[in-house]
């Protein structure tokens, strides 16, 4: 969880990590991911994800089922490619939707990246609620970012000032001009 006050998503010892282009993650299960409130309360813990809405995961997305995994490849034989034909009855795609968080880790879920050049880490957007089990009011809600790993793909870098800018556009509030590509 990067740059997170949450003290209920607990990101766990396992890294969600894709170990190519176009690969697979592995499983988000408690390894990955833990959610740390007392249980013996009359509260019911919930996780929705909605990637329509957060554009996020940005590269990849969500995938739970079965996965075949094919022999190794040619190119190199120590890597192993998983089987993910758009035809696959077992494999589903998800966008939206909203589980208990003890059914969230143990759904099958994965990360499918699909959009290279990417950089190196990707995010899976979550919202934990806890409801109360008697009136059904959201007593806590938190947001949190699972980091996706993605191997041989670009690192972020902080943006750097360029001195070579070739078009400079100034822009004063007292001219009225219309601007069209004749004027660029």
């Amino acid at each position: 969880l990067l740059d997170s006050d949450c003290n209920i998503v607990q990101v766990g010892a396992t890294a969600l990590e894709v170990h190519e282009f176009y690969g697979v993650s592995n499983l988000v299960d408690r390894n990955v991911l833990s959610f740390n409130f007392d249980q013996s309360t009359n509260l019911d813990c919930m996780v929705r994800v909605a990637t329509q809405e957060t554009f996020l995961p940005a590269h990849g997305r969500l995938v739970m089922g079965k996965l075949s995994m094919d022999q190794a490849r040619g190119d190199n034989p120590h890597k192993s490619k998983w089987n993910l034909e758009t035809n696959q009855e077992d494999l589903k795609e998800l966008h939206t939707f909203k589980v208990s968080c003890d059914e969230f880790l143990t759904m099958g879920l994965r990360y499918h990246h699909l959009r290279p050049p990417s950089p190196d880490v990707d995010y899976i957007a979550i919202r934990l609620e806890l409801i109360d089990r008697r009136s059904k009011n959201v007593h806590k809600t938190e947001n949190a970012w699972i980091p996706v790993r993605i191997t041989d793909a670009f690192p972020n870098q902080s943006p750097k000032v360029s001195f070579m800018a070739m078009f400079i556009l100034d822009v004063d509030q007292f001219i009225l001009t219309s601007i069209t590509t004749g004027i660029l």
